[in-house]
């Protein structure tokens, strides 16, 4: 523990908001949320996730991380959006560990290195990390199934054909030889808060198109604004790099009501992708 106190620390940002602040509480709450899902454990090769409040969606969150849960790896690779400052980038951490209430996570150096090498697109910044939520989240499911996992944390910034492809063929380029011992977390929600109709008719639409492992559509209808979730460049770009990537099930689906009072609500969903 002392040589990750020394080492440049990412601090858990949403705690209490998002999830439990207190270890023994995050604990009772993922047991909870597993209990409730009702997913056997599975080895996948990528998951996808939501990135809400627990009590959104976390069971959905613990049907994908189980749906994983019986792989053995050294690392997660964690991917998702950039929900302000859309730097035109893909970012990468400058912070060397990622903390939450119940526990620490390293980041895997090697890793993020090769990704550097992948291509301009990639670049190495704290500031977005630090204002991001969606990253977050998923670490106290990792732990939880994946004790002592290393990390290496992606954050896809402003949307863009470039940066989208590139994400997708770095991915390719970092871990092709690893993929045995890598899984995949991609974070998305489905819509972002639209009237009902529309929030279910754009969640169909993004799962079919993953069933089809699409990327192509998946991309080229995020970059027209026809799929408003905002993680879909992030689900575009890992079917771009895995097409061959292994059947892609639903695990789940759930949704909440974003204004009170109004006909507004957002989509959420566990898909698996795969399995070694």
């Amino acid at each position: 523990m002392a040589d990750l106190d020394r080492k440049q620390t990412r601090e858990a940002l949403v705690d209490g908001l998002f999830y439990p602040n207190d270890a023994a509480a995050l604990s009772a709450a993922l047991q909870s949320h597993e209990a409730e899902c009702g997913v056997p454990r599975g080895k996948a090769f990528a998951i996808v996730s939501p990135h809400a409040a627990y009590q959104k969606s976390g069971s959905l969150m613990a049907a994908a991380f189980l749906a994983a849960a019986d792989r053995k790896i050294r690392r997660a690779v964690l991917v998702g959006p950039v929900h302000r400052d859309f730097t035109d980038a893909i970012i990468l951490p400058k912070s060397q560990v990622f903390t939450v209430p119940s526990g620490s996570f390293e980041v895997e150096e090697k890793s993020v290195e090769s990704l550097l090498s992948c291509g301009t697109n990639f670049v190495r910044s704290d500031i977005p990390h630090l204002e991001e939520h969606c990253l977050e989240v998923q670490l106290p499911f990792l732990g939880r199934y994946f004790p002592g996992v290393k990390i290496v944390p992606v954050l896809l910034g402003r949307d863009s054909t470039a940066n989208i492809k590139s994400l997708g063929k770095g991915l390719y380029l970092a871990f092709e030889k690893e993929l045995s011992s890598t899984l995949f977390v991609v974070t998305t929600n489905l819509c972002e808060s639209r009237k009902s109709e529309k929030a279910q008719e754009e969640a169909d639409e993004i799962i079919a198109l993953a069933e089809k492992k699409n990327g192509q559509a998946l991309m080229e209808k995020k970059l027209s604004k026809r799929l408003t979730a905002c993680g879909v460049g992030c689900l575009a770009a890992l079917f771009l790099g895995f097409p061959g990537a292994g059947e892609v099930r639903l695990l789940g689906r759930a949704f909440s009501v974003s204004d009170a009072g109004a006909d507004k609500r957002v989509e959420y969903a566990a898909l698996a992708i795969g399995g070694l």
